[in-house]
C-alpha cells in the first residue's frame, strides 16, 4: 500500500516516468548501485523497484533513521570494515 501510495504521488506530482523497466532481471538476484544524490534515491527505488528488494544501509544512517527503516527489508554494513559485505 505504501509503495504504491508513493509511485502515484511521484507520477502526479514530479511527473516521474520510469523507462526501460523491462531491462531488470526477473530471475535470481540483482545488484542495483545508484549514485545516491540524496536520501529520496532510496524511496524512489522503494517505489519502483520489485516488492522483494532489499536495501543496504550504512550502519550509522540506520541508527539514526531507525523508526522510518520498520517498514523496509534491509541490512545494515559498516562501511569502514572490509569484512562487513561478506
Amino acid at each position: 500500500m505504501l509503495r504504491g501510495f508513493l509511485r502515484c504521488m511521484f507520477q502526479v506530482c514530479f511527473k516521474l516516468k520510469v523507462f526501460r523497466k523491462d531491462l531488470l532481471p526477473t530471475e535470481g538476484p540483482a545488484l542495483i548501485m545508484p549514485n545516491h544524490v540524496s536520501f529520496l534515491d532510496g524511496v524512489l527505488l522503494y517505489a519502483f523497484l520489485p516488492k522483494t528488494t532489499t536495501f543496504i544501509i550504512n550502519r550509522e544512517i540506520a541508527a539514526k533513521l531507525r523508526s522510518f527503516l520498520r517498514f523496509f527489508r534491509y541490512i545494515e554494513i559498516d562501511p569502514l570494515n572490509p569484512f562487513s559485505l561478506k
